[in-house]
């Protein structure tokens, strides 16, 4: 009875095994991508559970344009996100069994030109309004401050999850992508992240 394996057995089971180890690791991948997908889905509408629970709690520091009034200034609502967490969102995800979840406040991004934007920072999830739209003078011509979203924003290496996501549009309960200040992109390849609207 011989012992151990010929070199072409060897080679075989070489090659058998790679071919295995490449297949899992772009099995793998795909997994992570769908898993991140889905949870990014889920805490998006966790979010919105959370923020609209809120707002029925605070209805009476909700001016009628849509921004929210906390002691005497009254901004949009990303704009209480945007230092600290002013309207104690983390407390309300927190009932909803999302305490992990990373919510962090938007930044000011001063790059459009003529006027300020309000973006999520990558890899966060956050509130925005539909803002305004102005002329080419700067007046304000209408005001979308009612219509208020949760979002997160991708990272970098998130185009894998964004597919996904873009995949799922359709079943996923209103969620759409866009811009990192809530504004809708006419194509999703290049958006920058996925929201959903809250009221």
């Amino acid at each position: 009875m011989r012992k151990g394996l010929t070199l072409i057995e060897a080679l075989i089971v070489t090659v058998v095994i790679a071919v295995l180890a490449a297949m899992g690791y772009l099995g793998v991948d795909e997994y992570i991508a769908s898993a991140k997908a889905t949870k990014i889905i889920m805490n998006l509408h966790t979010l919105r559970k959370a923020l609209w629970a809120w707002y029925v709690d605070n209805r009476e520091k909700v001016q009628q344009d849509g921004r929210v009034k906390i002691g005497s200034s009254t901004q949009p609502i990303q704009q209480w996100q945007r230092n600290s967490d002013s309207l104690k969102l983390g407390s309300y995800l927190k009932r909803l069994g999302s305490s992990g979840l990373k919510f962090y406040q938007t930044s000011k991004d001063q790059t459009v030109t003529g006027r300020q934007t309000t973006d999520l920072v990558e890899g966060y999830y956050g509130v925005c309004d539909g803002g305004t739209s102005r002329d080419a003078k700067g007046n304000e011509t209408a005001s979308y401050r009612n219509d208020w979203y949760a979002g997160y924003r991708f990272k970098d290496d998130e185009d894998a999850v964004r597919t996904k996501i873009i995949g799922r549009l359709k079943s996923s309960g209103g969620l759409w992508l866009g811009t990192a200040d809530a504004h809708e992109t006419p194509k999703g390849d290049n958006s920058q992240a996925v929201w959903i609207k809250v009221r």
